[in-house]
């Protein structure tokens, strides 16, 4: 049994201490899936919600217990960490500049969390490292005064642009470094000994895979990204799949529509997997499946006491798409 640490939210200072007799832990999803740790904690209470959770050298953040019918146990349902974010941030110009996105996220944590004048919420204890370099991406292209989730941004810039907002510790001080992850490739053959596939669906129709809108005469052509992303020039890599055109009237507004026929996809594939070998969220994979070659990226990457190896989802596409669209 590992033993499992609980820090306070602030002061992230370990207060408890219990070993672990069972978990389902979610290391990295773009669902942002919870996970479940079952504690030993004898007679400890444990009331202290919303704090962070150390366990295989992992961070979690805490978001509610259940006492189990041992009344020496309980279960712990936890977050990833980047979820501590998820707070509206009222937004302006005038208060944050005109900075490139990893130097306006880092200005944000530290304004609304590290140097947070409530104690309730603020994280004095959080370290903003290693800010990337990039194109300037605004939380909104609402004028100044808009009010934005911040976690809703950071799974937006991960999703869509590959730039993440990495959580880290040492001791009693937390880390997030802000960056830009370069996705490897990795191919997957299930007979080799170092891969067991699970389960797959490739779905029952089509996926749309560019979408031509013809509004008032004009034509505007819209492709769809691997990650869930819109663009007007052809990606790469690019998904494949059906051509569709659209008629919109006057008043229609064109992206949303598109973004809608998008969020309608069900024709790509989704697969579960397990390896003894560690990937990385957002990793490309080219999976040989049923004598089909499927290509996806790492959508959810967890570990299970029951089973020694890594689990492993991929075609996120057809699962998250329509979420995405809501998001973006």
């Amino acid at each position: 049994m590992t033993v499992v640490f609980l820090k306070t939210h602030s002061s992230f200072e370990t207060y408890n201490s219990m070993r672990e007799t069972n978990y389902d832990m979610v290391l990295e999803s773009y669902d942002s899936d919870t996970s479940k740790i079952e504690v030993e904690h004898g007679t400890v209470g444990l009331e202290d919600i919303g704090s962070w959770l150390i366990f295989d050298g992992g961070l979690y953040l805490v978001s509610a217990v259940h006492p189990a019918d041992d009344r020496s146990k309980a279960t712990i349902t936890c977050r990833e960490p980047q979820a501590v974010f998820d707070q509206d941030v009222y937004y302006t110009s005038a208060a944050y500049g005109a900075l490139n996105t990893g130097a306006f996220v880092a200005a944000v944590i530290n304004a609304e969390f590290v140097q947070q004048a409530d104690s309730l919420y603020a994280l004095p204890r959080l370290v903003v490292r290693n800010y990337v370099t990039t194109a300037q991406i605004p939380p909104s292209d609402e004028p100044d005064g808009t009010v934005f989730n911040l976690y809703d941004y950071l799974t937006m810039l991960r999703d869509s642009y590959g730039i993440y907002v990495d959580m880290s510790f040492s001791r009693n001080t937390m880390y997030a470094d802000i960056r830009e992850r370069e996705p490897a490739h990795h191919n997957i053959v299930t007979n080799d000994g170092h891969a067991i596939l699970d389960s797959i669906d490739f779905g029952d129709e089509d996926t749309v895979a560019k979408i031509t809108s013809i509004k008032n005469g004009a034509a505007t052509h819209w492709y769809l990204t691997a990650s869930g992303a819109i663009t007007h020039a052809p990606p790469e890599p690019r998904v494949k799949g059906a051509w569709e055109k659209i008629v919109l009237g006057t008043n229609d507004d064109a992206e949303q529509k598109v973004r809608e026929k998008f969020g309608s996809n069900s024709g790509a594939h989704k697969a579960v997997f397990r390896s003894d070998r560690e990937f990385a969220l957002g990793d490309a994979i080219s999976l040989r499946a049923e004598n089909n070659l499927v290509e996806g990226r790492i959508s959810y990457k967890a570990r299970k006491k029951s089973d020694s190896w890594w689990i492993y989802k991929t075609g996120d596409l057809a699962v998250t798409l329509t979420d995405k669209m809501k998001r973006m």
